[in-house]
């Protein structure tokens, strides 16, 4: 399974969990975490239309802006 579909299965979840809590699913914010995946990926990811990454190491997302605003 690729990044797209996976990221339309994740938006399924989050709108039926959102159904079964009354909540309107655009109230969640889906956050892609980036630790220890590539720059590929995550422009991979982006492309599928994610828009909130979360990296926890400073360095590593230094890099990372980086190598995306090469391919981006």
């Amino acid at each position: 399974m690729n990044i797209d579909d996976k990221y339309v299965v994740v938006q399924e979840r989050i709108a039926n969990a959102a159904a079964r809590s009354n909540r309107n699913p655009d109230e969640v914010t889906l956050v892609a975490v980036t630790k220890t995946w590539p720059a590929e990926t995550v422009v991979a990811g982006y492309e599928a239309g994610l828009r909130n990454f979360g990296e926890n190491r400073p360095e590593e997302l230094s890099r990372k802006l980086i190598e995306v605003d090469k391919i981006l």
